[in-house]
Order: C-alpha cells, then sequence, then structure tokens
C-alpha cells in the first residue's frame, strides 16, 4: 500500500496543475471553507455549548447554595440547641409527660412501651398538622425521632387518629 500512495498523490499532483489557475483558485477558496466549516462544527461548537451548559449549572448551583446558606444557620441551631439525649429508660416516662403536658393530652388515648427501645402512642381526633409540628419540637429539643406512624382520616378535617411508635434518635 506504501507504493501505490506515492503514485495517488502523484496522480492529485498532475491534475492539479492541469487545472487553470482561475480553477484552482476556486478549488482553495472552497476547501479553506470546507476546512472552516468543519473546525466549527468539529471544535468550535462543541466548546461553547459545554461552556454555556456548565454556566447555566453554575447559576443553579448558586442559587440553590444561596437558598440553602439561611437554612444551614438554623439546622445548626436546632441541632445544638437539643437537650442531652435521653436514655431509653427515661423514654416512657418523658414522651408520656410530655404529650400530657401538651395540648394533646386530651387526645391521647393509650402511651405505652413498644419493644426495649420505643415508645406507642396511640390519639384520636388530633390536629395532624398541629401534631406534626410537636412530633418535630420532640425531635429537636429533646433526641426523640419517629419510628412508624400511621394516620387515618377522621370525620372532621383536619384531625386524624393517629398511631405513633418515638424512639431515641440514633
Amino acid at each position: 500500500m506504501k507504493l501505490i500512495l506515492p503514485a495517488q498523490l502523484q496522480n492529485l499532483w498532475l491534475r492539479w496543475k492541469s487545472i487553470s489557475p482561475r480553477e484552482r483558485l476556486y478549488l482553495s477558496v472552497c476547501a479553506g471553507f470546507i476546512v472552516l466549516v468543519l473546525m466549527y462544527t468539529l471544535i468550535y461548537e462543541p466548546i461553547t455549548k459545554k461552556v454555556n451548559t456548565l454556566s447555566t449549572e453554575q447559576l443553579t448551583q448558586t442559587a440553590l447554595l444561596q437558598w440553602m446558606k439561611p437554612r444551614i444557620t438554623i439546622l445548626k441551631y436546632q441541632t445544638h440547641s437539643s437537650s442531652s439525649p435521653i436514655s431509653a429508660s427515661e423514654l416512657l416516662s418523658t414522651i408520656d409527660t410530655k404529650i400530657k403536658s401538651s395540648r394533646f393530652a386530651s387526645n391521647v388515648e393509650e402511651v405505652s412501651q413498644s419493644g426495649t427501645d420505643g415508645v406507642q402512642i396511640k390519639l384520636k381526633g388530633v390536629p395532624f398538622d398541629n401534631f406534626l409540628a410537636w412530633l418535630g419540637k420532640m425531635w429537636t429539643q429533646n433526641g426523640i425521632e419517629v419510628k412508624r406512624i400511621s394516620a387515618q382520616r377522621d370525620a372532621t378535617i383536619g384531625t386524624s387518629d393517629v398511631t405513633v411508635t418515638l424512639g431515641i434518635r440514633s
């Protein structure tokens, strides 16, 4: 194949020489234009598309970071403001005291030990949104988390029958 290639190049060179200078100029301009179009299509355009994509992603990530910054301080405050974690032996008494001193005391049907690391509370007709806020407060202030929750819609709008198992945050 090495012998054929130089012969083919020589044929192309002879053909190029046989073309008039005006046609050579036209072919040179066209070849230059094709090279420029190929360089634009294969090199410049993909790079600019990638740059645009990355700059858009950077703007999105910057906006997300700006949104998250104030919330980080809130989360740091909430996790540092929690009182000392309670032990498993104090869990039942702590939850019983907290639920009975809350506005849900009239809704409590039963507070009982659930296994070795949980306390089950059954409530009837509890305002669900307020109860979720109370659970959040229990998590931030006492280190008590929800292990399982089951809620059934009540006849009154916004209230439900809830069975929740709480445990120590792990």
